[in-house]
């Protein structure tokens, strides 16, 4: 409660503690007694706020449209944004860290986009500003097309959208979203998916005016197979261009039914992930154009090269095909796709979800997977240990370039900060600090089950069949047989005993019996990222765990209790919130 106060006062403070206007139906009426989504926008595109429309009336209003976070608000036809208009989520400000998880849904139903911006708009007259925050917009997903132009969005406005998703449009040209000359595109954390299109699947941009910042475009389908076509497609091809109007930043383009991406004068491509595409990129700029820090790997064709291209490409790793054009720079490395660098390792889930093979299985990243706590999905970057393996000879951590003007590392999907640069759209990070805690209050009967995960971070721990040929023999203490996570006991626990799971990162701790009281072991725990620090003394995260167990109390929830697993809740944030490298407090 206190958060959603936290976040309602910033809400208030933002916008000068005037009143927005809430949707308090999700049906598509006007001139109801009800405030729908129509009736707002009509509100705000009159320019006087102060006169009521349908049921939405307010003498000191903002022009801000509430829609209430988990409902779907269903268009029989498209909504005209031609005014200057913030839609947000009612959940936006709240800093409970649950923004996006259930966010309201703006649906077309029949043929037809969700919104046009400003399409009656010319070079001469007011270019409005959109800002869409935290709702997710849903095209008619009809295979004959919603539109012509724009299957969600048409846009010739200054659109500004972030923690959003755009989906199940159809459309000749910009499946999701079809930007025209006066238009701007900003697109944050966005995901667009399963949009479909002749050209331009997720966005077709006439000039090149489109940032896509640590977002994810996936699933996004050309529909004339007979034909290039592209998941971003750029129309205008200008020699003149001599800034980069267009970027795509620290993103992720994943398994689209379409080219990945067309780079003309104009576009800048950093820090991406562009992989399993049915092609990568097309380079076609003779001016002004830049592939960095990226990884363009086991698309068709990972490069198409147009004649004259002289886009500068630098710090990529790449499967096929980008190895001779005149921009390349030594920086690059072709990946043999065998061995050691292999680009994906295996899914071990049986069911596409992405569990990420163990080591010594190879693979620079793991598999696709939308990860807890994160807006949208991402292949992440991965460390196999061997004997002598060392960060010097890993293709894609540290090796990005992170002092060019206008190519260095874009900070990752994920919303943090890069030191050093790994090559991608993700910084592999582990929790801070190799010294940590954790624990659980059970009751008699109970068994702990402690994740692992908060620890072990952007890594793996290491399976037992590894400790021999990395750590030498187990300890005698301990049978001479390893564990997985390469434990070994500091002082072992006498009241129980603890077992540790690689696949699915987990301790396991059985009481012997129904004591009353605590055990308390320490041991360090071996992790693909921390075996590749370059101090010896921090191969190894130093580890306490503590169980408290106690005699039933009708109360049966595992919740934090002020002598257990309270203060290493608190331990775990913190070690969440000091994150850092191996090599210079990051990886």
């Amino acid at each position: 409660m206190f958060k959603r106060l936290m976040g309602f006062g910033l809400l208030c403070f933002a916008f000068d503690a005037h009143a927005s206007i809430t949707v308090n139906t999700t049906a598509d009426t006007s001139g109801t007694s009800a405030c729908s989504l129509r009736d707002a926008v009509a509100m705000v595109n009159s320019g006087s706020l102060s006169t009521k429309i349908g049921g939405c009336t307010d003498t000191d209003t903002t022009a801000v449209i509430i829609l209430t976070v988990g409902q779907t608000y269903t268009l029989n036809s498209e909504i005209q944004l031609n005014n200057t208009i913030t839609l947000q989520s009612s959940d936006t400000g709240d800093l409970s860290g649950s923004t996006g998880t259930n966010n309201p849904t703006i649906q077309a139903i029949g043929n037809h986009r969700v919104f046009s911006i400003n399409p009656s708009g010319t070079a001469t007259t007011a270019i409005p500003s959109v800002t869409i925050t935290g709702i997710d917009l849903k095209g008619c997903g009809i295979a004959t097309g919603c539109e012509t132009n724009g299957g969600v969005v048409f846009n010739k406005g200054a659109l500004t959208i972030s923690t959003s998703r755009i989906y199940a449009g159809v459309a000749n040209q910009g499946g999701g979203i079809y930007n025209e000359n006066t238009g701007t595109v900003s697109a944050t954390t966005v995901e667009l998916k399963n949009n479909t299109a002749q050209q331009g699947a997720a966005i077709y941009s006439i000039v090149p005016a489109v940032l896509i910042k640590q977002s994810l475009i996936r699933e996004n389908t050309i529909a004339n197979a007979t034909q290039p076509g592209f998941a971003l497609y750029t129309q205008t091809v200008d020699p003149t261009r001599v800034s980069f109007t267009s970027q795509v930043l620290a993103s992720t383009i994943y398994n689209n039914t379409a080219n990945a991406i067309n780079i003309v004068p104009g576009v800048l491509v950093d820090s991406a992930t562009i992989v399993a595409n049915q092609g990568g990129v097309t380079l076609n700029a003779s001016v002004t154009s830049a592939l960095a820090n990226s990884i363009v790997g086991n698309n068709g064709t990972d490069c198409t090269f147009v004649a004259g291209d002289q886009t500068t490409i630098n710090n990529i790793v790449y499967t096929n095909s980008c190895g001779s054009a005149t921009g390349i720079t030594s920086q690059n490395k072709l990946l043999s796709n065998t061995g050691t660098e292999t680009l994906v390792a295996a899914d071990t889930s049986g069911n596409g979800s992405g569990a990420c093979a163990l080591p010594p299985a190879n693979g620079l990243l793991c598999p696709f997977k939308t990860y807890v706590g994160q807006f949208t999905g991402y292949l992440l970057p991965r460390l196999v240990p061997a004997p002598g393996a060392t960060l010097a000879n890993e293709p894609i951590i540290n090796k990005g370039f992170n002092n060019g003007v206008g190519q260095a590392c874009a900070g990752d999907q994920r919303g943090q900060t890069r030191t050093l640069c790994d090559i991608g759209a993700i910084e592999l990070t582990i929790p801070g600090g190799n010294a940590q805690s954790n624990g659980e209050d059970i009751l008699y009967g109970q068994v702990a089950s402690i994740d692992l995960s908060p620890v072990v971070g952007d890594g793996q721990l290491i399976p037992a069949a590894l400790c021999t040929s990395l750590f030498g023999a187990a300890p005698a203490s301990q049978g001479g047989v390893w564990m997985d996570g390469c434990i070994v006991y500091s002082s072992a626990p006498i009241k129980g005993s603890a077992a540790f799971n690689a696949t699915n990162e987990m301790l396991t701790y059985t009481p012997a019996s129904d004591w009353h009281g605590f055990d308390k072991f320490t041991y360090t725990m071996a992790t693909t990222t921390s075996f590749f620090s370059n101090a010896n003394n921090d191969k190894t995260i130093a580890m306490t765990t503590t169980i408290v167990q106690s005699p039933p109390t009708g109360i049966t929830s595992k919740t934090v209790g002020a002598g257990g697993v309270g203060i290493f809740a608190v331990f775990g944030l913190m070690g969440l919130a000091l994150r850092r490298r191996l090599t210079g407090g990051q990886l």
